[in-house]
């Protein structure tokens, strides 16, 4: 008894206890293992995930520090992996439907990793996971078949579900602390950030890159803020061409040129905006200052991105309507591009806000098309006046059979509801035949104009190139 009751209190639970003799001590036995077993129970619930059985963070934590400290000099992948759009099966199949995925999810890891690495559910819909690499593999490989093995659709008895996942890797040799194990799960994060921002379902190894670009991402966060009142953006205008002999437009484009780091890409601070929480101010003010310019050039058409964010917004159509008469601009000469991101089909919000703006006489675009797989559940669920293709869809033309059959029945689609089609990425001359014989309504890109200053737009449509409407090739 006495020796049950010191390792008691120093938190060894790992032990019975046993049967005394005397009966006065058998009641206080049968307490004693009833108080080891709660307490056991207290533990388990500290370091598993109630939903899986998998250990949690904490979990993941300590018996990672103890696998990488006694490893003798082996190799490890530490890595983070997120279930990509979690929430539509949430949303689509209800939580109990999403409970049981994640734990099959989860069983599927392990098959293909093996018994000896540690699976731990640390989110919603984020796994932690640790495993030695195999003497000759590639961390970058074996990172790319997890990813591949969860393609495979899980049976849920009423249901068959289909997800991918995103994943960031990290390798070590070293560690066996509690904090070093913390770093890598840091770094992991910051490798599992570049799948999902490269397009998700697909495994990037960290790289000291990724955490110089994470510093550069936060010094763009701080001084976006700056550039709105600072006069550091500007608009630029790309032309946009109509083949059938219709209105000329231009694409609105923001440019930010930063004092210390020159012109930086929308590709870049446009994420900073949105992580920030300045992409709705950076919003209205594009859509001001592209009115604006608008107002000069009454001969033309504009085209200006909306992010998911805007169409969310109180008040974002009136908003519209105000700046198009303060401006005397009618809606019609107005298309508002928005991206498959948006996922109207599951947005009802976004949704109503499209349609109050193209029943006001605002032309909806699609833009990007072909780039994800939800772009014909959009389609089905709103009646686009426009698709813009994707310039991926373009760059093989005339080179790949496969490649134009794929664009031809695109084009198809989308003249057989109704829709205009935009021509993206139009760069070379060999693409314009393709282009044009197809059936797009409109071509944009390099061939015909790079994006220009909107001091220059005027003199552009005056004496610039044009689009010889029978062979669709630019005259002077």
């Amino acid at each position: 008894m006495h020796v049950a009751l010191r390792r008691l209190a120093e938190g060894d639970l790992d032990f019975e206890v046993g049967d005394f003799r005397l009966r006065e001590l058998r009641a206080l036995s049968g307490s004693l293992e009833t108080f080891r077993r709660n307490a056991q129970a207290v533990k388990n619930l500290a370091f598993t995930d109630p939903s899986t059985g998998l250990p949690n963070r904490r979990a993941f934590v300590e018996r990672t520090a103890r696998k990488l400290g006694a490893g003798n000099g082996s190799t490890f992948l530490v890595m983070l992996a997120d279930i990509d759009r979690f929430k539509h099966v949430n949303d689509d199949y209800g939580h109990a439907v999403g409970d049981r995925l994640v734990k099959l999810i989860g069983e599927r890891m392990k098959e293909q990793l093996g018994n000896e690495a540690i699976i731990a559910r640390t989110g919603g819909d984020e796994f932690a996971l640790c495993t030695m690499l195999p003497k000759g593999a590639a961390a970058a490989t074996l990172g790319t078949d997890l990813v591949g093995a969860m393609r495979a659709p899980f049976d849920l008895g009423d249901y068959n579900v289909a997800i991918s996942i995103s994943l960031g890797l990290v390798e070590t040799t070293t560690g066996g602390s509690e904090d070093e194990v913390n770093a890598l799960i840091n770094q992991a994060d910051l490798a599992l950030y570049a799948s999902k921002n490269g397009g998700r379902n697909r495994a990037t190894r960290f790289t000291a890159d990724l955490e110089e670009e994470r510093e550069l991402s936060r010094a763009l966060e701080r001084d976006l803020a700056l550039a709105l009142d600072d006069g550091q953006l500007r608009m630029v205008y790309q032309p946009i061409h109509s083949i059938a002999g219709g209105e000329d437009e231009v694409e609105a484009l923001v440019r930010w040129q930063h004092p210390l780091l020159g012109e930086i890409s929308p590709a870049r601070f446009i994420p900073a905006a949105e992580r920030s929480g300045l992409m709705v101010q950076l919003g209205y003010w594009i859509v001001q200052r592209a009115l604006d310019d608008l107002s000069r050039w009454p001969h033309l058409s504009m085209s200006i991105n909306l992010s998911p964010l805007q169409l969310q917004q109180d008040g974002f159509v009136g908003f519209l309507m105000d700046c198009c008469r303060q401006h005397a601009i009618t809606p019609q000469r107005v298309i508002l591009e928005v991206t498959e991101s948006l996922s109207i089909e599951r947005n009802t919000r976004a949704l109503m806000t499209l349609n109050l703006l193209r029943n006001a006489g605002f032309r909806i675009a699609l833009d990007d098309f072909g780039t994800g797989y939800s772009s014909l559940c959009m389609m089905k669920t709103f009646k686009f006046d426009r698709l813009k293709l994707d310039r991926s869809l373009i760059t093989d033309l005339g080179k790949d059979p496969t490649s134009q059959a794929v664009f031809d029945a695109a084009v198809t689609m989308a003249l057989r509801i109704g829709a205009e089609v935009v021509a993206e990425g139009i760069s070379e001359e060999g693409l314009v035949d393709p282009v044009r014989s197809a059936g797009c309504t409109h071509v944009q890109g390099y061939h015909y104009s790079r994006p220009i200053e909107a001091e220059a737009v005027n003199g552009y449509y005056e004496s610039g190139p044009t689009v010889d409407r029978k062979s669709d090739r630019k005259v002077a």
